[in-house]
Parts: structure tokens; C-alpha cells; sequence
């Protein structure tokens, strides 16, 4: 009787012991894919940054291949998204700036130290000029090793445009100064001579050092 009575105290506490089991189980399932869910929430908004955002990103792999590119890097250069799956960092950047970010890109993959930002000159599906300021990060494998780069690029031409057009500007009226025969002066809101020139020295008489003071 008392076998009997422990074998049934034994099979009670296996059944609650089991109960406990699949409510634990059931428990961790509903944390998994809980977990799973934010994580497919987050890749979404990511990929949705990504390629919404307003900035052009790509990856490419040891040779330079465009490997992931989203749809801001596509209108940067003007290429369908068919048309860039053939093209690398050779098609893309001008004859002036190729040799300097080619050898960006290999001591990079090198482990030498190299800018991660810098400004290059691009060139567009049709042949026109781009300015360009990228930002440039390793992607690294488990092992260790170097097995690309990922890429996010700003489109700058209308600031280097603005900046040319500057210097110009600033050189023509440089020009134009030396070559006048009168008096040209700047004066300050303090009433100090700014920017003698040589038309300067010579109506005077003096030394640019004495023009400023």
C-alpha cells in the first residue's frame, strides 16, 4: 500500500514538475519572439533610415566592387541601381583624385592609417563633375579580417562651386587693385586702412607696414 501510495506522490510531482517545464517554455517562446520582433522592428527602421535618409551609403569589397549601395548613392551619381552592380571606385571617382583614393582604399584594407574623411572629385553617368566629402568605416569579419568598407557620402559641389567662385572673385579684385594707378583703399569701421596694394605704395610713397598703421 505504501509503494502504491509513493509511486502516485512520485507520478504527482513528475506531472507538476513537467506542467512547469512546458509553462517555462511557453514563457521563453513568448520572450523569443518578442525579442524577435523588436529586432525585425529595428531592422525595419534602420533599412527604412537607410533609404530614406539623406545620405548616400555603400559598401564595397576588397577590389573596390560596389557590393550595397541605396538609392541616395544612385542619384548622387545618376546610375540605375542594374548599372552600378557593374561599377567600382574607378568608374566613379575623376582621373584628377583616382591615384589618391585608390590608395585610400588599399592601405586602408592594409591597416595603414588613412583619413576617414576626406573630400574627392566624382564623376557622374554622363560624364559631369561631382564634389564629394565621404566618411569611410573597415567592415571586419569575426576573424579579424578586413573584408571591405562602407561608405557615407555628401554631395558638396554647390559649397566647392561657391568657394571657387570666391577665390576668383578675391583674385580678380587683387588684380585689379595692383594694376590701378590711383588710390584704392579699404577703410575699417575704426577708420584703419585695410588692403594696401601696390598702387598704394607707390601713390604714397610708403611701406605697406606704414599704410597700416
Amino acid at each position: 500500500m505504501n509503494d502504491k501510495e509513493m509511486s502516485r506522490e512520485q507520478l504527482l510531482k513528475e506531472i507538476k514538475s513537467q506542467k512547469k517545464k512546458i509553462t517555462d517554455l511557453k514563457s521563453s517562446e513568448i520572450k523569443n519572439k518578442q525579442m524577435l520582433d523588436a529586432l525585425q522592428k529595428s531592422e525595419e527602421q534602420y533599412r527604412d533610415l537607410v533609404e530614406k535618409g539623406n545620405i548616400a551609403i555603400a559598401v564595397d569589397d576588397i577590389q573596390g566592387n560596389t557590393i550595397y549601395f541605396n538609392n541616395q548613392f544612385l542619384n548622387l551619381y545618376g546610375y540605375s541601381a542594374k548599372e552600378m552592380r557593374t561599377n567600382s571606385h574607378k568608374i566613379l571617382t575623376h582621373p584628377d583624385d583616382l591615384e589618391m583614393v585608390a590608395k585610400y582604399h588599399e592601405n586602408r584594407l592594409l591597416g595603414k592609417k588613412v583619413p576617414s574623411r576626406y573630400e574627392f572629385k566624382g564623376i557622374r553617368k554622363g560624364g559631369s563633375s561631382v564634389y564629394i566629402e565621404v566618411d569611410v568605416c573597415e567592415i571586419i569579419k569575426e576573424e579579424g579580417k578586413i573584408s571591405g568598407t562602407r561608405s557615407y557620402f555628401w554631395d558638396i559641389t554647390k559649397r566647392k562651386k561657391a568657394e571657387e567662385a570666391l577665390l576668383h572673385e578675391r583674385d580678380f579684385y587683387h588684380s585689379f587693385v595692383e594694376s590701378m594707378s590711383d588710390w584704392v583703399w579699404e577703410i575699417d569701421i575704426q577708420g584703419a586702412i585695410q588692403l594696401p596694394e601696390y598702387s598704394d605704395i607707390y601713390s604714397t610713397g610708403l611701406s605697406a607696414a606704414a599704410c597700416h598703421s
